[in-house]
């Protein structure tokens, strides 16, 4: 997790980063066979952010892991996941496949199109 050489350091004096990545680490410690994580590359860098797709990818190809994870970042969501659920309203507006935003529409104009529908519907 990139953690080593703060080993000796105090949790309360991470940063935001460096707290990210310990409870990501925390919460697979145990290998669950089911994940939940909110916004897991907040604070990240750029090369962490990489470094955490990269993990999750591996966690659910090598220990079959499923991971369920909200974010706002469009691009996050779309490199790294099989299906997404579009929430909107507190309710499920979508669900698409990988397959839906790789074949000619991008994850962002699928999005805005489900949204547009819930709104439209409760006009």
């Amino acid at each position: 997790m990139g953690l080593i050489s703060v080993s000796r350091r105090r949790v309360g004096g991470f940063s935001k980063g460096m707290t990210q990545r310990l409870g990501i680490a925390l919460a697979i410690l145990g290998r669950p066979e089911f994940l939940v994580l909110d916004e897991p590359t907040s604070g990240l860098d750029p090369l962490g952010a990489i470094e955490m797709r990269k993990l999750f990818l591996r966690l659910n190809e090598d220990f079959k892991m499923t991971i369920l994870f909200s974010s706002h970042i469009i691009s996050e969501v779309e490199k790294i996941s099989h299906r997404v659920g579009i929430l909107a309203n507190r309710s499920l507006a979508r669900i698409l496949t990988k397959h839906e935003w790789t074949g000619g529409q991008t994850l962002e104009s699928l999005f805005i199109a489900a949204i547009a529908s819930i709104d439209q519907s409760h006009v």
